[in-house]
């Protein structure tokens, strides 16, 4: 952020709640006010996962804030920043709490995507209603005499829906077996006259139940098929000529002519017939340089309209592309059977359970013929294995919550489970430095004496401007914005920057000349990205260098997945040794695990390749060529930070925000998440297999042992709840103010700080 001035005084001590309005629609109040230190309330915050992304990535990129968090199941907003810094605070909340109408009307469409997928599902209101009305029963026999026969008469109602639930499940081998075990101990409490135990198990059933069922409706799997087939439906084309039509993407067959304006998108391959635009091709590649595409230009998918207006003739249909072609019905049957099931324990548990349940069953017969009516019902309520399962989904749905505190999505209940068998992380090169963007270095001709310090870079600025109109997205990086006074330019003719150059006039009427040179002096370090050459009269002024660097996150990420014994693998477009000057400084083998030239076939080949050795793969990655690989791996990743990079948030099976420090720290997780899974199952199936045998024996009464039935479930929830706190680790990572790190200089060079996390 720039230094803001602003006539808000300090902060004061705490008052009651006050509402402070911004200038869009979005109201906001502080809730919470301490020196250097805010709660602050938004309902839109926790409703709008688009709002959410737009905060995060407005915070993140303020270099004076010591941290914040956000809290989308209450709204909240917690925030910490110097105190020197009260009088900017409000304007930064402002600028994070409001959404810019460009944004929000060009990107509404492709951002809805994911949005469905973190919205919270509702149980069934029946069974919260009766295990409610069951509650207040059972509560108030202690203290009053309820009547006998009422009683008995609601025991008797409750097994009306059992016998429902048996006829509706008769095809179903699992389900009906569960029912039919239930049947026959509610059975044996009738004939026993224990009908108020049959209201307790009833009671602890339901509770169980919304459970199960909340853990499940809030935990979807990621849709990856849904996502695409989403896209083709909801981008919409402007066809043009006698047509005039509106045409959904997945629609659209080779000839249509459509228009395309400034700051769209470019979903389908595609050639210039009419116009010229400029564009950046980061949704496709992950490159953020600017291209001049004229008629008959050629536009692969993925490309971001900065300039211009152009008509587009259709090359491709949505589902030629190689990039989308995995959504077919056969291709997806593929994919799903190549996802091992075994990762699910509720599979390898289920089939435990079915041959189980036959045995306790017969013997709950077999012994109530023989009038051992405790001996019967200890085998029928012998039913470990799927309180287990009801467990693990509900301390899935407790990691679920956790995660989303933190600003981590987790779309697939059982990604816990899978994270903690990994073995290879497979992560796509825009991944590694879209923080900062195409970082610029001036480098002046020494022999140019009548350019100042600085003059490059104020021209590079202000061509960012020109290309933007001003707008959130830039084209090279955030840091061009911290220039205070870029040269203002009044027209630019595009051409070929390779050969021809651009022409620019600034608004004094001086003409430079900007190109893309290959081969810069020696001074100049060797980057992935050509340097641009800047000539006025054909005098040489100097030259811009474009670099990216991949930020000191990912250097501390790359050694702890090493501790973990897990390989990690950098794929990308560009060349092995245009790569490899971006990742060398990172600890990984560079040798075997950097791959160059790899578009979406080589990335998908490269997934499938380690999945046949029987290791178990995850992705990260952002662009479209990453669509096919993400589909493939066994777990898909997902970072949070540019606007583009919420298209894939609902489509991963985890999305986490900017602090890439998410990603060891979930696998540590999950490990640990595993080990309290695997104690829950001997903690559960041994109290049960002990109540059991307690009540056969006659130490305990039935009503007993239904508690004890249940007691482990929640205590086994206390162990998962443990497992997943990452409250202290998060708080000491906070802690850590953002500070600018320097860039080295070279002779004849000057920069601008450049803001990391």
């Amino acid at each position: 952020m720039n230094p803001i001035t602003s006539s808000i005084p300090p902060l004061e001590p705490f008052k009651p709640p006050i509402t402070i309005k911004s200038d869009s629609i979005l109201n906001w109040s502080v809730r919470n006010n301490q020196p250097g230190r805010l709660r602050i309330y938004c309902k839109e915050l926790g409703d709008s996962s688009f709002l959410h992304h737009h905060c995060v990535i407005t915070l993140t990129r303020c270099h004076w804030l010591k941290g914040f968090r956000i809290n989308k199941l209450n709204s909240n907003l917690l925030i910490r920043f110097p105190i020197h810094r009260s009088q900017d605070i409000f304007i930064l909340l402002d600028q994070a709490l409001s959404l810019p109408s460009d944004k929000l009307g060009t990107l509404s469409a492709t951002s809805s995507l994911g949005e469905s997928q973190h919205q919270n599902s509702s149980v069934e209101p029946l069974t919260i209603w009766r295990g409610s009305a069951l509650g207040i029963l059972l509560f108030g026999e202690i203290f009053f005499t309820i009547p006998t026969t009422l009683i008995f008469t609601v025991a008797i109602f409750l097994t009306l829906p059992l016998l429902n639930k048996i006829w509706k499940n008769r095809f179903h081998l699992d389900k009906l077996l569960s029912d039919i075990q239930d049947g026959f101990f509610s059975a044996v409490l009738l004939r026993n006259g224990l009908a108020a135990e049959i209201l307790l198990d009833n009671f602890l059933s339901d509770g169980r139940e919304s459970f199960y069922n909340l853990s499940h409706a809030s935990s979807n799997a990621s849709h990856d098929q849904k996502f695409i087939k989403d896209l083709g439906s909801l981008v919409h084309l402007k066809l043009t000529g006698s047509d005039k039509v509106i045409r959904e993407l997945q629609d659209a067959i080779p000839g249509d002519n459509y228009l395309i304006e400034n700051h769209t998108h470019v979903f389908i391959e595609s050639v210039v017939v009419e116009g010229e635009i400029i564009a950046v091709t980061r949704l496709g590649d992950g490159d953020w340089q600017p291209n001049l595409f004229h008629v008959g230009s050629i536009i692969k998918p993925g490309a971001f309209v900065v300039k211009g207006k152009a008509v587009l003739c259709v090359l491709k249909t949505f589902s030629n592309h190689s990039i989308y072609a995995l959504t077919s019905t056969n291709d997806s049957k593929v994919i799903e059977e190549s996802k091992k099931e075994s990762f699910d324990l509720n599979f390898t548990y289920t089939n435990i359970s079915r041959a189980l349940k036959p045995l306790t069953i017969g013997g709950g017969i077999f012994f109530y013929g023989l009038g051992s009516g405790l001996e019967a019902l200890s085998l029928f309520k012998f039913n470990p294995l799927d309180r287990f399962i009801t467990s693990n989904s509900a301390s899935n749905l407790t990691a679920i919550y956790l995660m989303r505190l933190h600003g981590v999505l987790l779309n697939n209940k059982n990604v816990l489970a899978k994270l903690s068998k990994v073995d290879h992380i497979v992560i796509s090169r825009g991944c590694l430095d879209r923080n900062d963007g195409i970082l610029t270095r001036e480098h002046i001709n020494s022999e140019s004496f009548d350019t100042p310090k600085g003059y490059l870079i104020r021209l590079i600025a202000g061509l960012q401007d020109y290309l933007l109109q001003n707008d959130q997205i830039p084209i090279w990086s955030d840091q061009l914005k911290h220039v205070s006074s870029p040269l203002e330019i009044s027209h630019v003719i595009f051409g070929d920057m390779k050969v021809d150059g651009w022409l620019i006039t600034l608004s004094s009427g001086e003409k430079l000349q900007l190109f893309k040179q290959h081969q810069p002096p020696e001074k100049i370090l060797k980057t992935h990205h050509f340097p641009l050459e800047v000539r006025r009269d054909n005098i040489l002024l100097g030259y811009i260098e474009l670099f990216s660097r991949v930020s000191e996150s990912w250097s501390a990420v790359f050694e702890a997945l090493d501790e973990l014994n897990i390989d990690v693998h950098v794929v990308g477009s560009q060349s092995y040794s245009c790569m490899l000057e971006l990742v060398k400084s990172l600890p990984m083998n560079l040798t075997n695990h950097l791959h160059g030239d790899y578009h979406a076939d080589e990335r998908l080949e490269l997934v499938q390749r380690l999945q046949n050795d029987g290791k178990t793969v995850a992705y990260i990655g952002y662009v479209l060529e990453d669509i096919p690989a993400i589909i493939q791996s066994d777990i898909s990743i997902s970072i949070k930070t540019d606007i583009d990079s919420i298209f894939f948030s609902g489509m991963t099976d985890i999305s986490i925000g900017p602090d890439v420090n998410w990603l060891p720290r979930l696998l540590l997780l999950s490990k640990r998440n595993q080990i309290a899974t695997n104690f829950n199952f001997s903690f559960i199936c041994g109290t049960s297999l002990l109540s059991a045998i307690a009540a056969a024996a006659s130490l305990i009464t039935p009503a007993a042992m239904i508690l004890l039935s249940d007691i482990p479930l929640l205590i086994a929830e206390v162990f998962s709840i443990k497992a997943m706190s990452s409250h202290g680790v998060f708080e000491n990572h906070e802690v850590q103010t953002r500070v600018c790190h320097p860039i080295a200089k070279t002779p004849y060079s000057s920069h601008l700080p450049t803001v990391s996390s």
